[in-house]
């Protein structure tokens, strides 16, 4: 994936960074995930850097996952989020669907609830969630 924010890679990182095909993310402490309870049970997305290596598999899956859980669709010439072509979406407005953990340790796209349900301790980031809750769901440590 390459961006206007994207780095160029120098042989010697790349080489690094790709010697194995496993995703490479930094995560923030639990604290600072944004959390649910649901019948006793505490579901939290783990909270992430912005800057994530995602492999080839990882990858689609969270193509796959946004495509099925998004409801944003299109930009504006601004940059700014429409839906619809019609409603503009404010910063911290989400109008997307975290999938639950599956039991292959995979978000299941199929059981997911709306982002907006989800408590968020600090800021709400879009980059700094949305990899681990399409890629790996949401996460129980009860």
């Amino acid at each position: 994936f390459l961006s206007e924010s994207t780095l160029p890679v120098k042989r010697r990182m790349r080489e690094l960074l790709f010697r194995n095909d496993l995703s490479d993310m930094c995560f923030f402490p639990p604290k600072l995930w944004p959390s649910i309870q649901i019948a006793h049970t505490n579901y939290s997305i783990v909270k992430h850097h912005q800057w994530v290596i995602l492999s080839h598999r990882d990858a689609a899956r969270f193509v796959e996952n946004w495509q099925k859980s998004s409801t944003y669709r299109f930009f504006s010439h601004d940059g700014s989020y429409v839906v619809n072509r019609k409603t503009q979406i404010k910063n911290g407005d989400y109008k997307w669907r975290a999938a639950f953990m599956g039991t292959d340790g995979l978000a299941n796209a199929t059981s997911s609830l709306p982002r907006s349900e989800i408590r968020s301790p600090g800021t709400r980031c879009l980059d700094e969630e949305v990899f681990t809750a399409l890629i790996l769901g949401l996460h129980s440590p009860d």
